[in-house]
Parts: structure tokens; C-alpha cells; sequence
């Protein structure tokens, strides 16, 4: 009794082409879960490059002796450290170190209207606040501006290129990532939360992760 097999055109089974294709679309769905992982973690890679950035110029501030100015500028997506050299000149402020800013789906600095709690330090830290820059390296830039000085304190931006009516302050980076099937340039609900305290009397920072309740980021964690 002779047997027929079922074959295609290239002379493969109809049974082989089937589980090819189950092998294909299982790896698709393992390469989708993995693209979605990475991206939910972008929040958590945005979060320490910044803070790692604000250690650096605190250090430096401290054992080189001169002011040391982290910008963050959303109209160039960057994230810079930059020696400030010389006090009262402007015309000799360098870059030293530089980061990426993660804009695809991260956002910094503006609130979702699902956080519903702050992290809180002993001394005020409020959101930090963006304006246009007057540093040459920055300039008319939408700029977050920090600036440690050689006493461990750290300062806004001042009213000019050197940094002239500036104040010690404190400040907090706040850093979300939107749902991923959200496609509005302009979400107002984030999935995942961080945020950084920048003490303005030390210079000191600290990193906090939110939890999650009922969808609200609602109680913040070191």
C-alpha cells in the first residue's frame, strides 16, 4: 500500500512548513517581550546616567576647586557636565562629559497626572525647573541648570552666562516611561517612575523608585 505525502512546491512537507512557521512566530513573540522589557527599563538607564553626571560634578566641585554646571537641555536631548573654570568668564566653559537623552517614550521633569506622591528630604527639593539658558554652550536652549560650587552647595542658573542672583537650591529630576502602546507625543499617565533629590546645602543625591497602587505612583522608596 503506498503512502502519499502532501508536498509544496520546493518539495517540503506541508507538516515541515507548519512547524517552521510556529518556530518563526515564537521567536517573534520572544524578540517582542524582550523589546518590551528594554524599553520599560529605559526610565531606570535615564535615571543613572543623570545621577551619575550630579556625583561627578560634585566631586570634581569639591577636589578641583571650581564650579562644576550640569545642564539638561530638551531642546537638544543632551546631558552635560561642564567645567565652568575661571569665576566671571563665561568664554572658557568646557564640556567634560556628555549623555544621551532617552526622549523616545522617557520624559523628565514634566509631571504625569498618575503620580500622586513626591519624594521628600529633610531640607526643600522642588521639581526642577526648565528655562532658557543664558550659558554660551547653551544658549536659548530649554535648560535644566545645576551648579555645584567649591563649598559642596549647589546653585540655579543665575541671571547671566556666569551665573550672577544665583541661589543655593535644592531640586528633584523626576523620570517616566509611558505605557508602550501609548503613541501620544504628549502623554498625561506614565508606567514607570524615578526620581532624583539634588540637596542644595550639600550637594548630596539620591535616587527613589515609586510604587505602583491602582495605577497611581503613590509612595516613593531609596
Amino acid at each position: 500500500m503506498k503512502h502519499s505525502k502532501i508536498k509544496s512546491a520546493g518539495g517540503f512537507s506541508l507538516v515541515e512548513l507548519m512547524v517552521v512557521l510556529v518556530i518563526i512566530a515564537l521567536l517573534s513573540a520572544f524578540a517582542m517581550m524582550s523589546f518590551g522589557s528594554e524599553k520599560l527599563y529605559d526610565a531606570d538607564k535615564q535615571t543613572l546616567a543623570i545621577i551619575d553626571l550630579l556625583h561627578e560634578a560634585r566631586q570634581r566641585s569639591l577636589s578641583q576647586r571650581n564650579t562644576m554646571r550640569v545642564e539638561i537641555n530638551v531642546t537638544r536631548n543632551s546631558i552635560r557636565l561642564i567645567d565652568e573654570n575661571r569665576p566671571n568668564d563665561s568664554s572658557d566653559d568646557v564640556e567634560i562629559k556628555s549623555a544621551a537623552y532617552r526622549n523616545n517614550g522617557v520624559f523628565i521633569g514634566t509631571l504625569p497626572s498618575n503620580m500622586t506622591d513626591n519624594p521628600t528630604e529633610l531640607s526643600p527639593v522642588p521639581p526642577i525647573a526648565f528655562t532658557t539658558s543664558n550659558h554660551p554652550l547653551s544658549a536659548s536652549d530649554s535648560v535644566a541648570t545645576m551648579r555645584f560650587l567649591r563649598n559642596g552647595t549647589v546653585h540655579n542658573a543665575g541671571s547671566n552666562a556666569v551665573g550672577t542672583g544665583s541661589i543655593a537650591t535644592g531640586a528633584t529630576i523626576y523620570v517616566w516611561s509611558k505605557f508602550p502602546e501609548d503613541n501620544s507625543a504628549t502623554p498625561t499617565t506614565g508606567q514607570m517612575f524615578r526620581a532624583i533629590t539634588v540637596v542644595g546645602t550639600t550637594g548630596s543625591s539620591r535616587l527613589w523608585k515609586c510604587s505602583m497602587t491602582s495605577g497611581d505612583c503613590s509612595d516613593w522608596n531609596n
